[in-house]
This record gives structure tokens, sequence and C-alpha cells, in this order.
């Protein structure tokens, strides 16, 4: 199968595109020249490297070798890390360019990535389901449920789609959530809140192994997916299993706070217009995680142990 996969230059996409090309597949990447020569270096076997923005609908017209199936998951991401007309650009008008692409040169199959996000960074009900209704908050999550709904109702017999919305990620090669609070603890720069909360990761190898797993099934077409680890973790006993590992001693008891000030610290963030750090406290004060049932009945994903995956990370 040949595949167009957005992102291929970004920390999810590195494990899709590795997912996919161990699996057989020829991958065609739409990259931005800056980023085309990191990708050329690697010159793995079925790769296919072209420059160029994948919601140019001229650029897409230049693709010439026939492609079974889009995996998308490009975008501006994060909050406040872009202007509301961006988000819009990359996120949804691109979207809307490359599924009327696909549907024009006949493809079979595209899978979206979303966000548990378009029910907001912290969801109303627990745990979230993909039942529940959309809520997103800022202008990523909005574009991001916007391009959903465009994936959506683009799904047909002839093109079939589906969106797998996960949670955050976390794996070789992150930057982002985890790595961070590593560092947190390690440097004992975590005040823990009070009372506990629980949070729901995913492991990126095993997000990748769904993706390319969906692409050879007929299951799951025309839905929507909720994707993270086995269960949802206690804040504190992540801290004290991370602690345990880098310095063989708990994390000390005293490092914590009422959970309401870091609530009003939330709301200061919010009225400063500071989105980014606002989100930041929000997920380490607030409970966040998702029912996955039906990724792991219908779909027959095997979720991964938060804390067998994060050893093995700090070995």
């Amino acid at each position: 199968m040949t595949i167009f996969l957005t992102g291929s230059n970004g920390f999810i996409g590195h494990h899709f595109l590795k997912a996919l090309l161990l699996q057989g597949h020829t991958v065609i990447a739409p990259v931005r020249s800056a980023s085309a020569s990191v990708l050329k270096q690697g010159r793995l076997p079925g790769l296919v490297v072209v420059e160029g923005f994948f919601g140019d609908a001229d650029f897409l017209a230049g693709i010439k070798q026939p492609v079974d199936a889009v995996v998308h998951l490009a975008a501006i991401r994060g909050a406040g890390g872009a202007k509301a007309a961006d988000y819009q650009k990359v996120n949804v008008d691109a979207t809307r360019t490359l599924l009327a692409w696909a549907v024009e040169h006949h493809l079979s199959r595209f899978i979206y990535c979303s966000t548990v996000g378009v029910l907001g960074t912290i969801p109303a009900h627990l745990p979230a389901s993909v039942k529940d209704e959309a809520r997103p908050d800022g202008p990523y999550h909005q574009s991001k449920y916007q391009a959903e709904m465009l994936v959506r109702r683009a799904h047909s017999a002839q093109l079939k789609t589906l969106v797998l919305r996960p949670t955050i990620t976390y794996g070789a090669g992150d930057n982002g959530f985890l790595p961070r609070l590593i560092h947190m603890v390690k440097k004992r720069m975590i005040i823990l809140p009070h009372p506990d909360i629980r949070l729901h990761l995913l492991s990126v190898t095993h997000f990748a192994g769904l993706a390319a797993m969906i692409l050879k099934t007929d299951r799951g077409w025309g839905q929507v997916y909720h994707v993270a680890d086995r269960e949802a973790v206690s804040l504190k006993k992540l801290v004290d299993f991370i602690s345990q590992i880098l310095t063989k001693k708990p994390y000390p008891r005293l490092w914590q706070s009422p959970a309401w000030l870091y609530h009003t610290a939330a709301g200061m963030l919010e009225m400063a217009g500071r989105a980014g750090l606002k989100t930041s406290i929000e997920l380490i004060s607030r409970d966040w995680y998702y029912d996955i049932s039906e990724t792991t009945e219908q779909l027959n994903f095997n979720p991964a142990d938060t804390f067998e995956e994060v050893g093995e990370m700090l070995k």
C-alpha cells in the first residue's frame, strides 16, 4: 500500500513513519524544504520525500505516484502557539484541500489524527467518552474539531475515513509533557496538588502500531476513537515511580499544595492571555482520563502499561 503521510518530521510522525515502513508500505512524506534534507538523510527503503505544503492544491496535483491512503498528522499544535488565522489555514483549510484531493484521486482510506482536546483541555465528564459533546477550548482545539467534522462528513463507500483522538503522547524523541515532568521530578521542582489527580497518557509506539493495523482492516471506518494507555495513573504515584528510579527515594511529601491554588493560578493566567502556561497548570492539577473501551473492543487495540513504558524510558 502507498501511504501519503503528513507530519512525518514531527515526534508522532517519526514513529508512524517507522511503523508503516516496517510493514512494507511505501510512504510519501510531504515536507517543507527546511526539513526535507533531514528525512532524505535516512535513505529509508520505501520512503519518498516530496517538498511542498500538503494543503496546496497545486502541489498535490503534481503528485503522480498512485496513492492508496492518507494518514494525516500534520497540524499547528498547542495553546497559544499561533494566530487564529494560522490554525484555520493549516489545521482546517489544508485538511479540506487534502480531503478533496483524496476524493478526486479515488483514494480508499483516510485516517485523521485529532485530539482528545476537542472535549476541552479538562473534560467535563470522566472518563471522557467519544459520545460526549465536544467543547473545544481555544483556537487549537477548535480548529482540530472543525477538521474532524470535515473528515467525518467525507466518509463514504469510496473514501473511508476514521478519526483517532490521542491523549498526550510520550516515547523516544519526545520533548513534551513527560520529559518536562521527569526533569521537574529530578530537580525537585514539582509541587504536587492535593488531593491527588489522575492523568491518562499514550505510548507513541502503541499509537503508531494501532494506525498501521487499522489500514489493514475493515473495522472502525466512519467512527471516532479515543487512544490512550491501558488506564489512567495517579500523578503522585507516577512522580514517586520516576523519583525512585532516578534518586532511589520517593518524592518529598512536603512538596504539595492545595489544588485550589493551582486553579486560581490557571484563572489568572487565562486573564493574562497566557494560554500555554494555563494549560500546563491545568494538566497537573485536574483529572483528565478517557474511556478507550470502544478502541480496544472494536479495533483490537492492545494499550500500553504506562509504568512499564516509563520504566523502560528511564533505564
